[in-house]
């Protein structure tokens, strides 16, 4: 009997750990920055500042934006985006292991990444210890199919501090991201590449800015746990020759945003608020309230159908058959010099 009562004791220590550990409070951070197009090492630079201002005032958990090294949205067929593509662990991979141990917390990103046989956009969260995990965007969108392959992870990492989910710009408005970490994580993590399109200061609600503005707060009520969604912001300029006054614009809205698990923004950073950095205590785990019904469909949004067929067409047309027969071939022929 004894015996029996020392093992109910033991049973309910552990369930007691385990509740401890889901509704734990890390203070996180996320940082929204201004990339140029394909310089890998200014923006390292820029990337490197940030993670020590966020580590230096108590952060636990950073993250960057997607494409932290360089954008790669909205500038098809474009070689200097390649040339910012490193190994897996290359340079974005060992900046983030230095910062990582030197301040002993844990920092993610995604960049452009080889590893395999191909080039994809992957996600990298980094512990102190040097253990990091990886999840590898399912779809590039649109003109970003220059520029890599999709993965097929489930994008759950189980870490020390929780079960993470990842998601990924346009991940995050799809029902299937949401089916792979329902019920599954304690936090989701991830950042965006994504454009504003339209000048916010001209236009300050352009289609793709009011999509943006929505999308965390959507999706932590789908998932029912916090998200933390990092962003590019500003103007980025791609001078396509030799005359400067002859150049592409893109132009980035911000939208960080940390959100609770009942899709209450708690931090937000705009596009007037340009490169900055947000900061939360949150408490991970799933909220005691239920989550909104998964819409019957591939898209969270009501996408319209011109959107759809170039994103569907996007995935085999003419920017696939650039990035096999141009991206990827210039890629072995840089790192063979």
């Amino acid at each position: 009997m004894q015996k029996l009562s020392m093992i109910l004791l033991l049973a309910l220590i552990l369930c007691f750990m385990v509740s401890c550990s889901k509704t734990s409070t890390i203070r996180v951070a996320a940082i929204q920055m201004n990339c140029k197009v394909g310089e890998l090492d200014t923006n390292l630079a820029n990337a490197e500042k940030f993670i020590r201002q966020a580590f230096e005032l108590n952060a636990e958990l950073v993250i960057l934006p997607e494409f932290f090294t360089a954008p790669a949205v909205g500038f098809p067929f474009n070689l200097k985006i390649v040339e910012a593509v490193c190994p897996l662990n290359g340079k974005p991979m060992q900046l983030l292991k230095r910062l990582s141990q030197e301040y002993n917390g844990v920092v993610g990103g995604s960049f452009l990444a080889f590893h395999g046989e191909d080039i994809y956009n992957s996600f990298v969260l980094v512990f102190p210890d040097g253990t990091y995990f990886v999840h590898n965007k399912d779809f590039p969108t649109f003109s970003e199919n220059c520029y890599y392959t999709g993965g097929t992870d489930d994008g759950v990492f189980e870490t020390p501090i929780g079960n993470i989910g990842v998601a990924l710009c346009w991940e995050y408005i799809r029902t299937g991201t949401v089916k792979r970490l329902l019920d599954r994580v304690d936090i989701v993590i991830g950042g965006s590449c994504w454009p504003a399109l339209a000048n916010p200061k001209v236009e300050p609600e352009s289609a793709s800015l009011s999509m943006l503005k929505k999308t965390p707060t959507q999706f932590a009520r789908l998932v029912g746990v916090p998200v933390i969604h990092s962003n590019h912001v500003g103007e980025v300029r791609y001078y396509s020759g030799e005359d400067p006054a002859k150049y592409d614009v893109q132009f980035y809205g911000g939208e960080t945003q940390i959100v609770d698990g009942y899709g209450k923004i708690i931090k937000r950073l705009s596009y007037q608020d340009g490169e900055a950095i947000i900061f939360s205590d949150l408490i991970l785990g799933k909220v005691d309230a239920s989550t909104d019904p998964i819409p019957d469909r591939f898209w969270i949004p009501v996408l319209n159908e011109e959107s759809k067929k170039h994103f569907k067409e996007s995935l085999t047309g003419s920017y696939r058959k650039y990035y096999e027969e141009t991206a990827l071939p210039h890629y072995f022929k840089k790192e063979n010099k």
